[in-house]
């Protein structure tokens, strides 16, 4: 008798646990997300600047011995502030699975300085430089809630960097380099049901250390 109860009992308990993980897999609707985001402190932008052998750092597509005065000071020039456009980011992904979403990501990066005559003080040569990268993306969900997700991401792809120089209104250097892209953020947080924010930090890469931004999510049950 005692054994029959105990084997009832058992029974019971593996039928409800069953029960439980089919409820908890029911529960989930695959979701599609999109984003838009801006990043500060480029992993690229910070480092694309420095020299190295004669030449620009190369990192995630950057990389220009053709313009190794983008930083010369001499006795007769000097350098405007640098500025930057920062990370702009638009980026779609699919939430296979509660802890799983994958997708791509589409980031633009520009920068701008100038070089000055120090006795007239009048613009001499001007540099630009224009980077985009196409990024597929994977994101792992370890914390997912209707109203907060906490994640990690990586993400690699192409780069496509274009650098020009103009020096009294006319073009004189023009380059273009192709090459690879990677972001990885250890700790990510959205909030927010179909609208949301998101925050992004302890990143690295083209996207940058720092990433906030806005998306939309919602499942096709909901359309």
């Amino acid at each position: 008798m005692k054994t029959s109860i105990t084997s009832l009992t058992l029974i019971f308990a593996l039928l409800s646990l069953s029960q439980l993980v089919a409820a908890q897999k029911s529960s989930f609707t695959p979701e599609h997300e999109f984003r838009l985001g801006i990043g500060a402190y480029p992993l690229a932008e910070s480092l694309g600047y420095l020299y190295h052998n004669n030449g620009y750092m190369t990192s995630f597509g950057y990389g220009n011995a053709a313009l190794n005065d983008y930083e010369y000071i001499s006795a007769q020039n000097y350098t405007g502030p640098k500025k930057f456009t920062g990370s702009i980011s638009a980026g779609y992904t699919f939430n296979v699975l509660r802890w799983l979403s994958v997708g791509a990501t589409f980031t633009y990066a520009g920068g701008s300085s100038k070089v000055y005559d120090r006795i007239t003080d009048q613009q001499k040569i001007k540099y630009n430089d224009n980077h985009f990268y196409l990024m597929p993306v994977i994101r792992f969900n370890y914390f997912s809630r209707p109203l907060i997700r906490l994640y990690s991401q990586i993400g690699v792809g192409l780069s496509y960097v274009s650098y020009k120089s103009q020096e009294n209104n006319v073009t004189t250097v023009t380059y273009t380099e192709k090459g690879l892209a990677a972001q990885v953020t250890l700790f990510g947080v959205s909030v927010g049901k179909q609208l949301f924010g998101f925050a992004e930090f302890l990143g690295t890469g083209v996207q940058g250390s720092l990433v906030v931004g806005i998306g939309y999510k919602f499942n096709t049950k909901n359309r």
